[in-house]
């Protein structure tokens, strides 16, 4: 789980926290998510921690290219058209209510380090509602250089 994932989960909404991956699905997804290519040796950056993972120069003018023409209310298809298939794509629950869904989260990297530092990672999590499928908010890493889409709110 990233660290974004983890602030995701404390700032998602006023009052619920999200619980990602629990056991009940509310069933797959619209499409296959971004398959990385295998691990090698670690990716010098500049600064004291060594890039985990790089997209290539294509995947990050895919990622944001679309992102500029996100709206709140696109649908997951709209969303994948424009970003091509995210990184992951995860359900997600209501941390009080283990069953009650809370909606689809993808996460779409640029690079990260191996323990995902909020000050150097580039990725940008979107979160759809629960009814509509549509989006309803991005939160970035400060990395991402784009500015947030959307309000979180409960669903």
């Amino acid at each position: 789980m990233t660290s974004l994932r983890i602030l995701l989960l404390l700032t998602c909404s006023p009052t619920p926290l999200l619980l990602l991956g629990c056991s009940k699905s509310p069933g797959a997804d619209v499409g296959p998510t971004f398959p990385h290519p295998p691990a090698t040796a670690p990716i010098p950056s500049g600064h004291d921690l060594p890039w985990e993972y790089v997209a290539t120069p294509q995947r990050q003018q895919q990622i944001l290219a679309g992102f500029a023409k996100l709206k709140v209310g696109q649908s997951r298809e709209q969303v994948r058209a424009l970003l091509g298939p995210p990184d992951s794509a995860v359900p997600c629950y209501e941390s009080w209510n283990f069953n009650k869904y809370a909606g689809w989260h993808y996460s779409y990297d640029i690079r990260y380090t191996p323990h995902h530092s909020l000050i150097y990672d580039s990725e940008t999590l979107l979160c759809f509602d629960p009814k509509t499928n549509c989006l309803l908010f991005t939160t970035s890493s400060p990395g991402f250089g784009q500015p947030d889409i959307g309000t979180p709110s409960d669903p």
